[in-house]
C-alpha cells in the first residue's frame, strides 16, 4: 500500500494541509521556519485535512508531520 500525498497550499493568510493519515492513531503536525524555530503545532486524530489560520509572516516554512514511525516533511511558501 502506496503512503498518502502530504502537501500544503497558501492562500489568503491560510495554509491548508492535506496529511498521510493513517487509521485513527494521533499525529503532530509542526510547521517550522528556515531557522528551525517552531511557529506552530497541532494534534489530532484521524483528521486527514486541516487548514491554518495563524497569521504567518512571508517567507519559506517547513511542515513536519509524524504519526507513529511515520514522518513526512513539506516545503511551503506564505506570500500575503
Amino acid at each position: 500500500m502506496g503512503l498518502a500525498q502530504f502537501t500544503a497550499k497558501a492562500v489568503g493568510g491560510k495554509v491548508t494541509f492535506n496529511l498521510p493519515v493513517i487509521g485513527s492513531a494521533q499525529y503532530r503536525l509542526g510547521i517550522y521556519d528556515l531557522a528551525g524555530k517552531k511557529v506552530y503545532e497541532h494534534v489530532s486524530m484521524g483528521q486527514k485535512e486541516i487548514s491554518v489560520s495563524k497569521a504567518l509572516k512571508n517567507g519559506v516554512y517547513i511542515a513536519k508531520f509524524v504519526q507513529g514511525a511515520q514522518a513526512n516533511a513539506v516545503r511551503f511558501s506564505v506570500m500575503n
